[in-house]
């Protein structure tokens, strides 16, 4: 089969869906504007926690659909490639589903959980038309799409927060990122015309790998749809740095993805493995994020003030530090010669200005490393570094952040009138 014809059947009906399909354009901008939620809270709490202005929200959102629709493209080319098909009527209970699990908890919001659900409904049911194993194999290529953008972006824009351990107080970086990708798939249905290119990719030689019983009863039925996939990353990094556990969540995508589609492949005759697929879409979602807080809580926290100098906790990009190579997780030892214990300390070497510095800092590694800095002719008097600090100081609900609850937020409020 010539791939050319799979990329322009699917570019084709791409650009088709984002001009014209009036429901795809409304339900994804819905999605748009949850994310902007999420990224303006985000935004608020990261300028509060580092007193510096981060990147515009415009910017953010501009980033998100340019990367997700070149990530869905991709995808999507696989999809049709290996003729992954879903009937016509399941795209509307996939958004509902979706949006009933935001509600919940926007941690829900995933794909996974929504796919996994209907697969898992369809095979118990044993609905006609419908094929289970098609619906695992799309979750299984969108969190392969997901695992490349954790392993690109999963790091950035994150949010430092200090957190209780212990008797002490440690520092943290919440991570969120939401990617809605769009997806092409093969459409089986009484109902959908064949279109988007499909006269081509049968002209081509194609036929489907997972084919529904639709597909199988004529291939007149087939066309190309479209659906809003979206994939979410949400974590707390405590013992690692954000960019380590976002290469350790990629990897976990990937076995995941690779597991679902070998599951997927060996149910298309099969209703037991079908519904084996589809609670394992769920239970094998939720056990990544259940083992990499387990994991992340059993560990020393990474960011914890040190009995000799001060740890540095976040360093952001328009500040001095970021210019003289001071990273996340550096101990500050000395400022000119003065040895630096607080960031009161540090504050009280930078009064005057100075136009030349040296910092000794030892670095994760353990290295010990000099750098030097000039600034003429107004000097320095802040690094601009967010450093942990030695007493305990308000603390962060990390919990209320990242499982915020619809409904347990209008519980409360309600239980609050009452009273």
């Amino acid at each position: 089969m010539d791939i050319l014809s799979v990329i322009s059947a699917v570019a084709r009906q791409l650009l088709g869906t984002v001009l014209f399909n009036f429901v795809f354009i409304i339900l994804y901008i819905l999605i748009i504007a949850f994310i902007k939620h999420k990224i303006d809270r985000q935004s608020e709490v990261r300028e509060n926690a580092t007193g510096a202005p981060g990147r515009t929200a415009r910017a953010m959102i501009e980033e998100v659909i340019l990367v997700s629709f070149i990530t869905g493209f991709i995808a999507s080319i696989a999809i049709v490639f290996i003729g992954i098909s879903l009937d016509i009527s399941v795209i509307p209970y996939l958004f509902i589903i979706m949006i009933l699990l935001s509600i919940i908890n926007p941690r829900f919001a995933c794909f996974s959980y929504a796919g996994g659900l209907m697969a898992l409904a369809s095979a118990v049911l044993g609905i006609p038309g419908f094929s289970p194993s098609s619906l695992i194999a799309l979750i299984a290529i969108a969190h392969l799409a997901e695992s490349v953008l954790v392993f690109m972006f999963g790091a950035k824009n994150t949010i430092p927060v200090y957190i209780k351990h212990g008797d002490g107080i440690a520092g943290a970086f919440i991570i969120q990122r939401f990617w809605p990708l769009p997806l092409i798939f093969v459409v089986s249905g009484i109902q959908s015309v064949a279109g988007g290119g499909m006269e081509s990719l049968i002209k081509a030689g194609w036929w489907p790998v997972f084919r529904s019983v639709s597909t199988t009863a004529g291939i007149i039925t087939l066309g190309l749809g479209c659906v809003a996939a979206f994939v979410s990353y949400s974590d707390i990094a405590v013992s690692r740095l954000p960019e380590k556990k976002a290469r350790e969540k990629s990897l976990l995508d990937l076995c995941y993805a690779a597991v679902l589609m070998a599951i997927a492949f060996f149910a298309r005759n099969s209703q037991a493995i079908s519904i084996v697929g589809a609670l394992a879409a769920i239970i094998l979602h939720e056990g990544i994020s259940i083992f990499s807080r387990l994991r992340d809580n059993r560990h020393k926290p990474l960011f914890k003030a040190e009995k000799r100098g001060l740890k540095v906790f976040e360093v952001p990009e328009s500040s001095h530090a970021w210019d003289m190579g001071i990273k996340r997780g550096d101990i500050i030892l000395s400022v000119n010669d003065r040895d630096i214990q607080t960031a009161e300390g540090l504050a009280g070497v930078l009064n005057d200005f100075p136009t030349y510095l040296w910092v000794r800092i030892i670095t994760l590694k353990g290295v010990e490393k000099l750098l030097e800095y000039r600034f003429y002719p107004e000097g320095v008097n802040n690094l601009g570094i967010i450093s942990v600090p030695r007493q305990l100081e308000v603390t962060y609900n990390v919990d209320n952040f990242e499982n915020f609850s619809i409904i347990k937020n209008l519980v409360a409020r309600f239980k609050g009138n009452i009273r």
